[in-house]
C-alpha cells in the first residue's frame, strides 16, 4: 500500500496493529524494499510514522487504490479492502494467460523451496494457496531445479493463488514428495501466523496440492493424507494413489507420454465416489508445465483449482468447458 507522508514522500508499506502492554494500539510500519530472486527484505520505516500517524488521524486514503488506511480498533495483520483472490474478472473462455495482478516473483525460502504470491493493490486477501512438486530428477523450488512446474506460480500467482513449489531430492520417489508437500503445507501455514512473514495474515486456510510425474504421484498421496485440502492436479502421474483420495481433484494425462502413459487413469477411477474429479488429455508428451498441449494444460488446471480451491463458482461454467475425458462435475 503507497501513502503519503507529511514531507511528501511516497512509501510502499505494510500496516500492523500491534496491541500494547496497556490495552492501547500503535501501528508498525514496514517497508518493502527491493526483491530479490532470493529473498524478500522488510525494513522498519520509522522515518514515515509521524506521517502514516497525521494520515490516520487526517483520514487519509492510499495514492494507488483510494482504499482509505486503517484505524486503530481495527483487527490487525493486513488491509483487506475486498473479497480476496476470487474478485479478480473472468475471462469469457479458458485460459492460460497470465491473469490481472502483477506478482512477487520468485522468493526461495530458507528451505529451499520457491514462494510466488499476488502482489498488487488491486489483488486483496485472503488467498488460497497451492504447494507443488516437481518430477523425477528435478529438485524443485525457484529457477533451474523447477523446468517443468516452474510456470506455474507466475500463473496462478497472477490470478490471485499463492504457490509455493517445494524443493525434493533430484532422486526421491513419490512418497518422499508427498512428504515434502505436506511440508510446504505446513510452511504455508506457518507463515501466515508469523508477523515476519510477508504472507502474514493473507491466506484463507484454503490449501491444495499439485505435482507433475513422480511429484503428481505425490500429491496424489499427499491429498489421499490430508481429506482436508480442497484441490489436488495430477499432471501425467507416475506411481499415483489409486485408492482412498477424498480431494476434488484434476489429473491431467498426455496423448504422446509413453513415461507415465495412462497411470492417470487409474488415479481417476480410485477417487472416492461423490468426490468431484475430472480427467484430461492434452496432446503433449511428458510435459508438466501450463504450456502443455498448447495451453490446454494450464487453462484446465487454472479453471479446476479457481472453482475448488478457491471456492470461486463463477468458473465452474468455464471448467465445463474443457475437453475432458470424463467427469461427475455438473
Amino acid at each position: 500500500m503507497s501513502f503519503k507522508s507529511s514531507c511528501g514522500s511516497v512509501a510502499t508499506v505494510r500496516v500492523q496493529a500491534v496491541s500494547m502492554a496497556d490495552g492501547g494500539e500503535v501501528f508498525e510500519l514496514f517497508k518493502v524494499l527491493k526483491r530479490s530472486p532470493n529473498r524478500l527484505r522488510l525494513r522498519s520505516a520509522a522515518s514515515s510514522l509521524a506521517g502514516l500517524l497525521l494520515c490516520l488521524s487526517a483520514g487519509c486514503t492510499d495514492l494507488e487504490t483510494g482504499w482509505p488506511l486503517p484505524t486503530p480498533g481495527g483487527q490487525g495483520g493486513t488491509i483487506d479492502p475486498g473479497a480476496g483472490g476470487s474478485a479478480a474478472p473472468v475471462p469469457t473462455s479458458l485460459t492460460s494467460a497470465a491473469g490481472p495482478y502483477q506478482t512477487s516473483g520468485e522468493i526461495s525460502l530458507e528451505d529451499g523451496s520457491c514462494l510466488i504470491f499476488p502482489d498488487d493493490p488491486q489483488a486483496a486477501p485472503p488467498y488460497a494457496a497451492v504447494v507443488i512438486a516437481e518430477g523425477f530428477l528435478e529438485t524443485g523450488g525457484c529457477g533451474t531445479g523447477s523446468p517443468n512446474v516452474g510456470g506455474w506460480g507466475a500463473l496462478y500467482a497472477s490470478w490471485g493463488i499463492v504457490t509455493l513449489i517445494v524443493q525434493q531430492g533430484a532422486f526421491d520417489a513419490v512418497e518422499p514428495r508427498a512428504v515434502a508437500l505436506e511440508g510446504g503445507l505446513e510452511t504455508l501455514k506457518a507463515a501466515n501466523q508469523n508477523p515476519g512473514s510477508p504472507l502474514y495474515g493473507l491466506l484463507s486456510g484454503r490449501y491444495g496440492t499439485q505435482g507433475f510425474s513422480m511429484g503428481g504421484g505425490g500429491a496424489s498421496i499427499a491429498a489421499q493424507r490430508n481429506p482436508d485440502l480442497l484441490s489436488n492436479v495430477e499432471l501425467m502421474p507416475f506411481q499415483p494413489a489409486t485408492t482412498g483420495i477424498n480431494v476434488p481433484t484434476l489429473v491431467i494425462m498426455g496423448a504422446q507420454d509413453t513415461v507415465a502413459g495412462a497411470q492417470g487413469a487409474g488415479s481417476y477411477q480410485g477417487i472416492s465416489v461423490g468426490v468431484p474429479k475430472m480427467q484430461v488429455t492434452v496432446a503433449a508428451a511428458h510435459e508438466g508445465g501450463p504450456s502443455a498441449g498448447g495451453g490446454d494444460s494450464g487453462a484446465a488446471a487454472l479453471a479446476f483449482q479457481k472453482v475448488y480451491l478457491e471456492g470461486d463458482e463463477r468458473w465452474k461454467s468455464l471448467l465445463l468447458t474443457v475437453d475432458y475425458d470424463a467427469t461427475n462435475i455438473e
